[in-house]
């Protein structure tokens, strides 16, 4: 009789594939038979048999497939092991969140920075955002394109796009500062014409200036906006500006209308009449500074003379004619009044005509000589003041005035002794600087020339 059996062996050796990550949404998946089909197994022994089975777990979007391969010989001895496979598995592109809608804006100042777009991923979280952008045209008439992308891990895109347009259709705003509406001016008249001009956002290129369709000129580099006008004759003339920004949108301002006078505005406050407490006519002239600028002082020439009639009062000639002058500057608006009198040896009133211009002010030197007596001082009851003294023959005489005893001014003319006595009154212009009704208080004294 004949036993046979088997003796104790080492478990069968075993060969199995390498796991491996798969990668995203692998197109072909590892299978019980595609595996066992990598196995191999040997015995000394026997013959092996192989088995392999698998399980699938998921953690989100990551699969894992476990495969247990086994392999047992004759004698039941066996050799196990697994063999580890993983993926993700995402179709899914990301969610943007933020994406702005497409906007339209005047000025490329005006456009805002780009948003602040943000993405969620169902498998990866918070994926990064990035941005593109593209301009085409110019500032005054430009496309911007914004496009903003996320992409997960496995290759999903989300995009969102924003179209910005520019366009600049808004002209600027403009208007004279100076001159205003309804300025006056002497002939021949200087001035600066100034304009403010508004581009918000944008560029003002030029502004140019008229007087009717007359150019007057140009600025175009940069504020302050203005020309200067010289040697304007006399008239009505009406100023405008034009204003252009760097788009070619344009603006006119306001019209200005301005006067160009031939001589300062003149009202006779007081009619020419004979005055028997000096002997002579007078007239008080009233001239008004109707502009907006200070006259260093207002020369008032007295032509057409007759009858032998000269300028008692006068402040001096010029190419022989006679004049009255204020003793200060006229200020823009202010007025000052005259009292002009004229010695006449026929008694018959003069009926002169008047020219009053602004000037260049008069030098009047500090009258010295010899202080004489005053006889009398008489307040007249149209509160101007009369002085009388007693006067040699062909001497001249400078009366001196002032609001204290220590400042000094002199009276003109100075005043020519007849030998007799002499009665001077103080009216103000051109005599003095004011009439003595305007100071608190005013001071005399007389002297005899050398």
């Amino acid at each position: 009789m004949v036993y046979t059996w088997g003796a104790a062996r080492p478990a069968p050796g075993l060969v199995v594939p390498a796991g491996s990550d798969l990668g995203c949404n692998p197109t072909v998946l590892p299978t019980d038979a595609t595996v066992a089909a990598q196995v191999s197994a040997s015995d000394t022994c026997s013959v092996v048999a192989t088995n392999v089975t698998h399980l699938d777990t998921s953690n989100g979007c990551t699969i894992t497939r476990i495969f247990a391969v086994t392999a047992t010989d004759g004698c039941n001895n066996m050799a196990s092991t697994t063999v580890v496979y993983t993926w993700k598995a995402d179709l899914i592109a990301p969610v943007l969140s933020g994406c702005p809608a497409n906007a339209s804006y005047q000025h490329l100042g005006d456009v805002p920075a780009p948003a602040q777009v943000t993405a969620f991923d169902n498998c990866d979280g918070i994926p990064g955002v990035s941005l593109g952008q593209s301009s085409n045209g110019t500032p005054c008439n430009l496309t911007i394109t914004r496009t903003w992308t996320a992409t997960d891990s496995c290759g999903n895109r989300a995009q969102c796009s924003q179209t910005v347009t520019v366009v600049d259709t808004i002209a600027p705003t403009l208007g004279i500062l100076s001159p205003t509406n309804g300025s006056v001016f002497i002939a021949p008249a200087n001035f600066t014409v100034l304009a403010d001009a508004q581009d918000v956002g944008g560029v003002i290129a030029k502004v140019e200036f008229y007087s009717g369709t007359n150019k007057l000129g140009a600025a175009s580099d940069g504020a302050p906006y203005f020309v200067v006008a010289t040697n304007v004759p006399v008239g009505s003339y009406t100023v405008v500006a034009n204003a252009t920004d760097a788009c070619g949108n344009a603006a006119t301002s306001a019209p200005v209308s301005i006067t160009v006078l031939q001589q300062l505005p003149l009202t006779v406050i007081t009619a020419m009449h004979f005055d028997p407490q000096t002997g002579l006519f007078e007239e008080t002239v009233r001239v008004t500074n109707p502009t907006y600028s200070t006259f260093d002082a207002v020369r008032l020439s007295v032509y057409g003379l007759t009858n032998g009639a000269t300028v008692y009062n006068l402040s001096g000639t010029a190419n022989g004619v006679p004049y009255v002058q204020s003793s200060g500057p006229l200020a823009a608006g202010g007025y000052v009044d005259f009292v002009i009198e004229y010695y006449v040896p026929s008694r018959v009133a003069p009926n002169p005509t008047l020219v009053a211009l602004p000037a260049t002010p008069l030098s009047r030197a500090f009258a010295v000589g010899t202080a004489q007596h005053v006889d009398r001082i008489v307040l007249l009851p149209d509160k101007t003041v009369l002085l009388e003294f007693t006067s040699i023959s062909n001497r001249i005489y400078s009366i001196l005035y002032g609001s204290d005893l220590g400042t000094w001014e002199t009276a003109v003319p100075s005043i020519t002794g007849n030998g007799t006595r002499v009665q001077w009154i103080d009216n103000g212009q051109p005599k003095t600087e004011s009439s003595p009704a305007t100071t608190p208080r005013r001071f005399y004294r007389l002297t005899l020339l050398p």
